[in-house]
C-alpha cells in the first residue's frame, strides 16, 4: 500500500508540473517586439483553465506587454497573474473572459500579481461616483477603461503610473480637468476625446508624444501645460479645441519649434505659447468671494492641484427678489496660477399677493324670470269683425250691416206702396 501511495503522489506531482508548463509556454504564444529587445503575449489557447501566470521572460528576453485580444475567448480562465515588467496591454486583451476575477479597490477593478494586485486598472467596479482616484501602485490604465462616464468630474492619477491606454477617458463628458503625472511615459490615442467640459490639462514631464485625437472636441479646453519631453503631437490631437487660448511650455522656444506637430492641430498652433514655464515649482493663491466681495476662502495650491471650492454660499433676499446660487463667474479648474472666483446668483422675483378682481356688491333680491307658456297661443280662425257702436244692444251673432240693409229695404217698400195708392186715387 505504501508503494501505491508513493506512486500516486508522484503521478500527482507530474500532472501538477504538466499543468504549470501548459500554463506558460505550451498555452501562450509569444512574439518579438519591434525593437527586438523583448517579447509580448500574442495569443492564449482557449483551452486554458484556472489560474495562468504570464512569465517574466521568454527565450532569455523580458516579456513586456500583452497584445490585442491576447486572452480573448478564454472562458475557463479564472485568474491571470501579470508581473511588474508588463508596460502595455492591447485593446480587448481580456474580452469574453467571463470567469476572470479581479481585485476591487474603491470604485476600480484591477489585475496584477500577488506582489502588486493593483498593477492594471481595468475599469469601474461601480458607478455614480463624482471623483476617481487610482491606487498608488497602479502602473497601467487599460484601453477604454473609464470611457463613457457621465458622473466623474475629477480624477487623481497616481505618481508611478506609466501607461495610459487608448481612449482611457473617452467621452467622459463631465470631467473638468486632468493632470498627467510626471511618471507617465506613454499615452495612447483618443485618451480624452469627447471630454468637452475639460477646461485645463497638464501633461507631465515624462510624456514623449501626445497621441492622435487625444483632446479631440474638447471645446472648453482653455489652458494646457506641456512638459519639455514631448517631441511629437499626432494628427488631430487638438482638433475642435475652439476655446484653447494658452499653451504653457516648460522648454525653450527653440525646443518648441522642433516639436513635430502633425496636421489637424490648428487650435494649438493659433494659441498663445508661453515658453520656459516654471509654474509647476511655484505656489499660487486662489480666493473665493461672495457676490458682495466677502472673502469666503483663501487657499494656496501648487500648479496643477485640484482646486476645491468652499461650501455653496447664500444671498439674502428682500421683498422684491430671492436669490439662487448659479455657480462661480469662471469654471473652477486645476490651479494654473493666482485666481479669484466670485459667486453668481440668479435673481428670482417675489410674486405679489393676488388682489380681488371685482368690487364687492350689496346682496340683491333674486330675479325670477317669467315662465314661458307650455303650449303655443292659437291664432284666430276668422277675420276680425268691425267693432260695434257703444251702447248697442244687438244680439250677438247678427252683424249690424245686415240689420241696416233690411231697414233700408223696408223703407223703400213702404215708399213704393204709398206712391201706388196715390196713383189709384
Amino acid at each position: 500500500m505504501r508503494k501505491i501511495s508513493v506512486l500516486l503522489m508522484a503521478f500527482a506531482l507530474i500532472c501538477s508540473c504538466a499543468v504549470m508548463v501548459q500554463g506558460a509556454e505550451d498555452v501562450l504564444t509569444f512574439k518579438l517586439n519591434d525593437d527586438g529587445l523583448g517579447y509580448y503575449v500574442a495569443d492564449c489557447k482557449t483551452s486554458a483553465t484556472g489560474k495562468l501566470t504570464v512569465p517574466a521572460t521568454y527565450n532569455d528576453l523580458p516579456v513586456t506587454a500583452i497584445g490585442p485580444s491576447a486572452f480573448s475567448g478564454c472562458i475557463r480562465l479564472t485568474d491571470i497573474v501579470l508581473h511588474n515588467g508588463i508596460t502595455a496591454i492591447g485593446t480587448n486583451a481580456f474580452y469574453n473572459c467571463p470567469n476572470l476575477t479581479y481585485t476591487v479597490d474603491g470604485v476600480v477593478k484591477y489585475l496584477g500579481s500577488e506582489d502588486n494586485p493593483h498593477m492594471v486598472a481595468i475599469g469601474y467596479a461601480s458607478s455614480g461616483m463624482s471623483h476617481l482616484q487610482l491606487h498608488n501602485n497602479t502602473k497601467i490604465i487599460y484601453d477604454y477603461a473609464f470611457e463613457k462616464n457621465y458622473s466623474v468630474t475629477s480624477v487623481t492619477l497616481n505618481e508611478g503610473l506609466v501607461t495610459i491606454g487608448n481612449g482611457a477617458f473617452y467621452d467622459a463628458t463631465v470631467l473638468t480637468s486632468i493632470t498627467i503625472p510626471n511618471s507617465v511615459t506613454t499615452m495612447g490615442e483618443a485618451v480624452f476625446q469627447g471630454c468637452y467640459r475639460i477646461a485645463s490639462a497638464i501633461i507631465g514631464d515624462g510624456v514623449k508624444s501626445i497621441g492622435g485625437k487625444t483632446f479631440f472636441a474638447c471645446s472648453a479646453l482653455k489652458d494646457i501645460a506641456i512638459g519639455d519631453s514631448v517631441s511629437r503631437i499626432d494628427a488631430y490631437a487638438f482638433e475642435n479645441c475652439t476655446g484653447l487660448q494658452t499653451v504653457l511650455y516648460k522648454g525653450s522656444q527653440s525646443a518648441w519649434d522642433e516639436i513635430l506637430i502633425v496636421d489637424g492641430n490648428d487650435a494649438l498652433l493659433n494659441a498663445n505659447v508661453l515658453v520656459d514655464f516654471k509654474g509647476a515649482d511655484s505656489e499660487y493663491t486662489v480666493v473665493f468671494k461672495n457676490w458682495d466681495g466677502e472673502v469666503l476662502s483663501t487657499q494656496t495650491y501648487k500648479y496643477g492641484q485640484v482646486v476645491t471650492p468652499p461650501t455653496v454660499p447664500a444671498r439674502e433676499g428682500n421683498e422684491e427678489f430671492t436669490y439662487t446660487f448659479a455657480g462661480w463667474n469662471n469654471a473652477v479648474t486645476n490651479c494654473v496660477g493666482d485666481a479669484t472666483y466670485t459667486a453668481v446668483f440668479t435673481e428670482v422675483p417675489v410674486e405679489p399677493p393676488t388682489e380681488p378682481t371685482t368690487e364687492p356688491t350689496e346682496p340683491s333680491m333674486p330675479i325670477i324670470e317669467p315662465t314661458q307658456p307650455t303650449t303655443p297661443a292659437t291664432q284666430p280662425t276668422n277675420a276680425p269683425t268691425e267693432p260695434t257702436a257703444p251702447g248697442s244692444e244687438e244680439e250677438p251673432g247678427f252683424p249690424t250691416g245686415i240689420i241696416v240693409a233690411v231697414y233700408v229695404v223696408a223703407v223703400a217698400i213702404t215708399v213704393v206702396a204709398v206712391g201706388l195708392k196715390k196713383k189709384k186715387a
